[in-house]
């Protein structure tokens, strides 16, 4: 007797689309789908080694099955750790660049009262340095303007 493991279905033209936690599918026709969900599909079918390879059942160890879902769930999800590696500031509006790809808006060279300022710019970089990521990315527009810190607006 197999263990059936958690998964959603869903009825598509004429089978059944089965996908588990993992993101991994499977189709089965009707009466297979049947049969499996009523335990009564044989173990030595080619749908039922489909399924078990597939952690949708499990025969044996139940203990080792949910482990090896776990760690495929585990490893799907992994793009979760990094969602904070792209990080972009404006530092200033006051740039001549009109660069293509830039979304930030232009300002005059007089137009300061835009300009981040240094309190803000230093809270951004501690933020982005306790985010879980190992690897990021900071995208700065518009930094060239300042030459030196001291030309940065205090708070």
């Amino acid at each position: 007797m197999y263990t059936i493991l958690p998964f959603n279905f869903s009825r598509l033209d004429d089978e059944y689309l089965l996908v588990n936690s993992a993101g991994v599918h499977h189709f089965l026709h009707p009466k297979a789908f049947t049969d499996f969900v009523r335990h009564a599909l044989p173990e030595d079918s080619d749908d039922y080694m489909d399924l078990q390879s597939k952690l949708f059942a499990a025969s044996g160890s139940l203990d080792l099955s949910v482990r090896q879902l776990a760690a495929r769930y585990r490893t799907r999800m992994e793009f979760l750790r990094d969602f904070t590696a792209l990080h972009m500031m404006v530092i200033t509006l006051r740039c001549n660049q009109r660069c293509e790809y830039c979304q930030a808006s232009c300002a005059d060279e007089d137009a300061a009262k835009y300009d981040m300022l240094i309190g803000t710019a230093e809270k951004i970089v501690d933020f982005i340095f306790s985010s879980p990521t190992y690897e990021f990315l900071l995208h700065k527009f518009a930094f060239s303007v300042f030459r030196k810190r001291e030309e940065l607006p205090s708070a």
